[in-house]
């Protein structure tokens, strides 16, 4: 699998690789990864912000694929969760309802990587 983040690319060939790669983070806490099977799809995006993530599937190249749901586990009840995209510098804001914890994404990312497939454990909304 192929995983990219702002501190570049890797190819990731075992569950430990990748857990590793996913404890990466740049001032203020932040990373954005793109976990890959092929060039063509399915894809995986995680923004990571502190102890907060938000998920992004899609399932071939041009799909406008789903966001995941908070599962409550963690972000404001309302609002938004700023995190980064592009580089550590560039921030974008997110509905707290699509928020979730950063250990809840690290699960949906390790399910990612051993079906590639839309990781089951996360409530998903299509776009």
């Amino acid at each position: 699998m192929r995983v990219e983040h702002f501190g570049g690319d890797a190819v990731v060939d075992s569950e430990d690789r990748l857990a590793e790669i996913l404890e990466v983070r740049f001032e203020p806490g932040v990373n954005e990864f793109w976990l890959s099977g092929t060039e063509d799809g399915p894809c995986l995006s995680i923004l990571i912000r502190d102890d907060y993530a938000s998920l992004h599937y899609f399932a071939s190249r041009g799909d406008a694929g789903a966001v995941c749901q908070s599962d409550g586990s963690a972000g404001p009840a309302a609002g938004a969760v700023s995190f980064r995209t592009n580089s550590p510098e560039e921030e974008i804001e997110v509905s707290a309802k699509l928020v979730v914890g950063v250990n809840t994404a690290k699960k949906a990312a390790l399910e990612f990587f051993r079906s590639r497939h839309r990781p089951k454990s996360l409530t998903w909304v299509d776009l």
